[in-house]
């Protein structure tokens, strides 16, 4: 379970990127230089000898795959297990460019969650997390910079009440309630900084404290000025993990 969360953080977060306006391209979004074809990003647990960042084992959420059109939007993400066995895969369908609805679909096929687009402005974008059942699960409030990089992000976690029926076997007594508003169990606020185009660091609160904070670390670059290399490090104030980054990327000729 814990696996299968975050993952859906991930894929999350990374979508919360390629959605906020109709005149920039996702790839520019994202950050990439040029006419980015394809990029595979695997992660590793890093290791650090005498000061010297390298890769350890690959992580169980390793891999996450882009690919892109030539007019720069990608309609597919792709993650993949350390076995590059596929986890999830999320397809999007847009109006006049913009992601409109987004379903995310596990190994087998099946619906795990969908995800609907609104958008305020070309500087804020407004969506939800919908289960298989279309019950909000979570809500995201996103603004853009002028850039066009997330400046920062709320976002909701949420609950229903159980139903309770007695004519009904126990087992099935866990069903959620449409019928009832959602129930916002958490809130938390993101807020992002960046250095020479990148991101410098990612800082995630929870009522007012800070929950954790990721700082990255650019080891190398390609030609075309896209990162390749990179170092995430989390830290909660209990726990620190780092996270060793790679970019493959293939360019459009």
């Amino acid at each position: 379970m814990k696996n299968k969360l975050h993952l859906s953080l991930l894929l999350l977060f990374s979508n919360l990127i390629i959605s906020c306006t109709v005149t920039i391209q996702d790839r520019e979004i994202l950050g990439f230089q040029d006419q980015v074809k394809s990029c595979i990003e695997t992660k590793y647990d890093a290791t650090n000898l005498d000061g010297k960042w390298g890769k350890g084992l690959l992580q169980f959420n390793a891999i996450q795959e882009y690919y892109f059109n030539i007019e720069g939007n990608s309609d597919t993400i792709i993650y993949k297990d350390d076995k590059k066995k596929i986890l999830i895969k999320a397809t999007q369908t847009r109006i006049d460019g913009r992601i409109d609805i987004e379903k995310i679909y596990d190994a087998g096929g099946k619906l795990m969650y969908s995800q609907k687009y609104q958008y305020y402005s070309d500087f804020e974008t407004y969506y939800e997390k919908l289960d298989p059942n279309g019950l909000k699960e979570m809500e995201f409030r996103i603004s853009y910079d002028i850039y066009h990089r997330i400046k920062s992000m709320k976002y909701k976690v949420f609950t229903y009440k159980q139903k309770v029926d007695s004519s009904i076997d126990d087992k099935n007594n866990d069903a959620l309630d449409s019928s009832q508003k959602p129930i916002d169990i958490s809130s938390y606020d993101v807020k992002y900084t960046y250095k020479d185009g990148n991101i410098d660091s990612i800082q995630t609160s929870l009522k007012n404290n800070i929950s954790y904070t990721i700082n990255y670390e650019y080891l190398e670059f390609d030609s075309h000025d896209n990162w390749t290399k990179r170092v995430e490090k989390y830290s909660d104030g209990y726990n620190k993990r780092y996270t060793y980054v790679t970019h493959e990327i293939v360019y459009y000729e």
